[in-house]
């Protein structure tokens, strides 16, 4: 085989790598493109300024959600409970802060709590939960998969005793500010999303914190002899 049969082998190879890491990197962007333009042939109101902003309204709570199982996803591990840990802390927050008259009242004799110690309570139950996860997986050795699996079956069931299987409602007026569009264009939700993503951003690219997350994502030893815990 001669020396051009050889450069043009290696080129082929290198073209075909580098088409696979192109197609790894950007084929999601393309077949959210496909989708859009189909949606948009079956129905031309589905590019509309409101319908944009009713998706991303829509979406924004799983945004944040996958924000939180980002960090986890790069430090090699995982998180089953999120969705269960989403709706014990929400049904929790809604009974907390009905009105006194409300109607199915879950708590009867408990008055409305102000926002900001519902908002307080909230964050403290995703605190707890992320507690019990990273205790069992760390110091039981008990891989994160089946601690998490645990935990999401037992925080559901939390979510529905607390609830006791009605609906809540006639909650706190002032709440109805997180579901609101400020000068009734701009979405609440997207606005935290879209600060919890900056926030995000610099967490894991300018502190000690992130840097370390990288480092255990990608060789946990090699991170651990450089005195990472």
């Amino acid at each position: 085989m001669g020396s051009s049969e050889k450069e043009t082998i290696v080129s082929k190879n290198a073209n075909n790598s580098s088409l696979k890491q192109f197609l790894s990197e950007y084929l999601i962007v393309f077949v959210l493109a496909a989708m859009v333009a189909i949606l948009t042939g079956l129905n031309p109101n589905f590019l509309s300024l409101n319908n944009i902003l009713n998706m991303l309204t829509q979406t924004a709570i799983y945004g944040i959600l996958a924000l939180g199982i980002f960090i986890v996803l790069i430090s090699k591990g995982i998180d089953l409970s999120v969705g269960s840990t989403l709706a014990f802390a929400g049904i929790l927050a809604g009974t907390i802060s009905q009105t006194q008259n409300a109607i199915d009242k879950i708590f009867p004799g408990l008055g409305m709590a102000p926002l900001a110690v519902t908002i307080l309570i909230t964050l403290a139950i995703g605190g707890v939960v992320g507690i019990i996860n990273g205790s069992l997986i760390a110091y039981t050795g008990i891989p994160p998969f089946i601690a998490t699996l645990g935990t999401q079956i037992a925080v559901r069931g939390a979510a529905l005793m607390v609830s006791k299987g009605k609906p809540v409602s006639n909650i706190n007026p002032q709440m109805n500010w997180f579901g609101s569009r400020i000068f009734g264009v701009i979405p609440v939700p997207v606005l935290i999303y879209v600060l919890i993503i900056f926030i995000i951003w610099v967490i894991m690219n300018y502190t000690s914190f992130g840097k370390s997350i990288y480092a255990i994502g990608g060789n946990v030893e090699a991170a651990e002899i450089s005195g990472i815990k």
